[in-house]
C-alpha cells in the first residue's frame, strides 16, 4: 500500500471500506502520532502490528467493538505509547505481544487482560522500573498456554500464587531478567511441558539439574533449556535420543507457526 493510500484511509472525509482488511502492519513511521479516536471499522481484521513508531501515542479507539475478529496484537518499540483504548481490547484476542513500550507497561493493570478468556499467548518485554514481582494479582487470565517474560530488568521474584492459577500453561520463557532471584516457593504450574531460561544468572545457578536449590521446583517439566543447554528432566525420555529430539523440534515448530503468516501491507510511512 502506498503512502498516499494510507493518508486516504485516515484523512478521507468519507469512511473507507475496510471490511475486507485481514491484516495490518505499521512500520517505521516516526511522524505518526495516533490512529483515529473513532476507531477502524475493520470487522475482519485478525492481525495487527505496530513496529518502531517512536511518536505514536495511541491505538485506534473502540477496538473492543470495531475489531471483533482481532486475534493477534503486537506493539514493538513504541516508547510514547501510553494506553490501550478505553473499554479495553477485543474479547477475541488470542495473542498479545508488548515489546519495549515502557510507558504502556506502566499502565498494565488497566489493560483488562484478566477478562480476555480467549487469550492464549502473552509476550512482554521492557524496562519498567517499578516492576519487581510478576505477575501482579489478577493480571493474567487462566486461559494462557504460552507466557514469555523478557528484559524486565528490575524483576526480583515470580508470584507463585498467581502463576498457579495458570492451569492451562504449556510453554514459558524467561530471558535477560538478571535480578530475578529464584523460582516461587510453590513452583511453576504442573501443566508446563517446556521452560526456557536465558541470561538469568541468579536463576540459572539455582536451577542446575539435581544440584540447584530450585531444581525440585522445575524437575516435573519434561523439556528445559537454560541458555544453550537443553535438559530433559524425564529420564525415560532422555535415554531415548529420538524422543528428546522430537520434543525439541515440536517445541520450536510450534513457536514458529505464526511467523509465516505475516503480510506487510503498510511500511515506511512518513519517512523521506
Amino acid at each position: 500500500m502506498s503512502e498516499s493510500s494510507f493518508i486516504f484511509i485516515f484523512k478521507s472525509r468519507t469512511a473507507p471500506d475496510l471490511s475486507s482488511l485481514g491484516s495490518l502492519q505499521i512500520n517505521n513511521c516516526s511522524s505518526f502520532v495516533s490512529l483515529p479516536e473513532e476507531g477502524l471499522p475493520a470487522p475482519n481484521l485478525t492481525w495487527f502490528r505496530v513496529d518502531n513508531c517512536n511518536n505514536l501515542k495511541a491505538l485506534p479507539g473502540q477496538m473492543h467493538s470495531l475489531l471483533p475478529s482481532l486475534q493477534t496484537l503486537s506493539t514493538h518499540l513504541c516508547p510514547e505509547l501510553e494506553l490501550f483504548p478505553d473499554r479495553g481490547l477485543p474479547s477475541s484476542l488470542n495473542s498479545l505481544e508488548i515489546h519495549s513500550c515502557d510507558k504502556l507497561i506502566v499502565s498494565r493493570m488497566g489493560w483488562g487482560l484478566k477478562g480476555l478468556h480467549s487469550l492464549r499467548s502473552f509476550y512482554i518485554s521492557g524496562k519498567c522500573e517499578n516492576w519487581e514481582s510478576f505477575p501482579e494479582r489478577r493480571f493474567l487470565p487462566s486461559s494462557l498456554t504460552s507466557l514469555e517474560i523478557w528484559v524486565l530488568k528490575h524483576l526480583k521474584s515470580l508470584n507463585g500464587n498467581e502463576l498457579q492459577h495458570l492451569t492451562a500453561l504449556r510453554k514459558s520463557a524467561i530471558g535477560h531478567c538478571q535480578t530475578l532471584q529464584s523460582m516461587p516457593e510453590k513452583g511453576l504450574p504442573t501443566s508446563l511441558s517446556s521452560l526456557i531460561m536465558k541470561n538469568c544468572p541468579m536463576l540459572k545457578e539455582r536451577c542446575l539439574m539435581e544440584k540447584g536449590e530450585d531444581w525440585h521446583k522445575i524437575e516435573h517439566i519434561p523439556l528445559i533449556k537454560i541458555d544453550k543447554e537443553v535438559i530433559s528432566s524425564n529420564w525415560s525420555s532422555a535415554q531415548n535420543p529420538q524422543i528428546l529430539i522430537l520434543r525439541i523440534i515440536s517445541y520450536f515448530l510450534s513457536g514458529l507457526a505464526n511467523s509465516f503468516l505475516t503480510l506487510h501491507i503498510l511500511t515506511d510511512f512518513g519517512e523521506k
